[in-house]
């Protein structure tokens, strides 16, 4: 499931920085990158956290791994919303 979650996190991402790129948004005054870099809910620091947990109780593993894959998956469906939101036209088209 968390194999999963990262691969519906990781499409989302790029999918949001090709549209982006497509449309010539760039990350402002950030930071200089390749592609467009929107922040999810769940980070760097977040996934550090939640498998250092898995390791120190294991016998909470599939409790926190569901939990992980689960905010992982809302993260991505965030930034789908986000990204309907802010890709459509004024006449209602997406792309």
């Amino acid at each position: 499931m968390i194999l999963v979650s990262f691969y519906v996190n990781g499409a989302s991402f790029l999918a949001f920085a090709a549209v982006a790129a497509k449309r010539g948004i760039t990350g402002g005054s950030r930071e200089i990158k390749s592609i467009y870099y929107m922040a999810g809910f769940m980070e760097g620091t977040e996934t550090i956290l939640f498998f250092v947990a898995m390791m120190i109780v294991p016998g909470l593993f599939p409790v926190l791994a569901y939990a992980f894959a689960g905010l992982t998956f809302m993260s991505a469906l965030g930034r789908v919303g986000l990204a309907w939101y802010a890709f459509r036209d004024e006449n209602g088209e997406t792309d």
